[in-house]
């Protein structure tokens, strides 16, 4: 079932895809598969992530979070609190987004996972490896980033911005 709501979810039938996700995680939890359950739950959360249904997504990988914890499942604990971190940074709650963030930063490096599997943008993952080439590149990121900060903030407080308008604005059906 999980295959077919992925399917539907990536053609854009979310609603379909949260269905078939929704028979998954009751079948998991009927036969007591709780990795199954972490895994529909989570495929949950990213359903109502994709419809713009935050609050409903977090819920979802909260769940997913608190089993995955349960089996000792340290990757998947990682990408779950760094997917909620995310999450939370979208509704506005961003100080609460910044404990998920830091929680799956030190499971990745406990867990000694090389830089190509933390689930960065690859744009992040490049420049990260380019400041480890040597000492010059390193100072180069710096300085580059001293300058481009104050555009990022700016930017970011735009977006911040945007999404708290949007929020309070009526949705149009």
């Amino acid at each position: 079932m999980n295959g077919l709501g992925a399917a539907s979810a990536d053609l854009g039938h979310y609603e379909d895809g949260i269905y078939f996700h929704q028979q998954s995680l009751e079948i998991s939890r009927d036969i007591g598969d709780r990795k199954g359950e972490a895994i529909s739950l989570g495929n949950l959360g990213n359903a109502y992530n994709s419809l713009g249904r935050y609050q409903e997504a977090i819920s979802y990988f909260q769940q997913s979070l608190e089993i995955k914890r349960e089996l000792k499942d340290k990757r998947g604990e990682a990408n779950t609190l760094f997917v909620l971190s995310g999450l939370y940074q979208k509704v506005g709650r961003i100080k609460e987004g910044w404990a998920p963030s830091q929680q799956a930063t030190l499971i990745y490096q406990e867990l000694g996972l090389p830089l190509d599997a933390y689930p960065l943008p690859n744009w992040m993952k490049k420049l990260a490896k380019f400041a480890r080439r040597s000492k010059f590149h390193l100072v180069f990121c710096f300085t580059v980033g001293l300058f481009a900060f104050p555009f990022a903030l700016v930017g970011f407080l735009l977006v911040m911005l945007y999404r708290l308008v949007r929020s309070r604005l009526p949705r149009s059906s």
